[in-house]
């Protein structure tokens, strides 16, 4: 099941550099970042939207272990497994 929730107090932005979805080592190509607005100083105030869109995904309890482990591997360069 998936629902597309909106969330408040974050950014989106085309910040991260990265050779493993785009580009290579040599020239690394750009992937969205999801930034607190809070850690973020350098951004146009008219530029600030602080609501980011996107989807939600339901995962049983038992598929947990095997969709962490994809996305520790998926997201190894920007990735910081928050859970609540």
């Amino acid at each position: 099941r998936s629902s597309p929730p909106s969330v408040r107090g974050f950014l989106r932005r085309f910040w991260q550099r990265s050779c493993d979805h785009r580009g290579t080592p040599e020239a690394p190509g750009r992937v969205l970042a999801l930034l607190r607005c809070s850690d973020v100083t350098d951004v146009d105030p008219s530029d600030r939207s602080d609501v980011v869109t996107g989807m939600a995904y339901e995962v049983e309890m038992e598929d947990w272990p095997a969709v962490l482990e994809a996305l520790d591997i998926r997201e190894r360069h920007g990735y910081t497994r928050t859970l609540a």
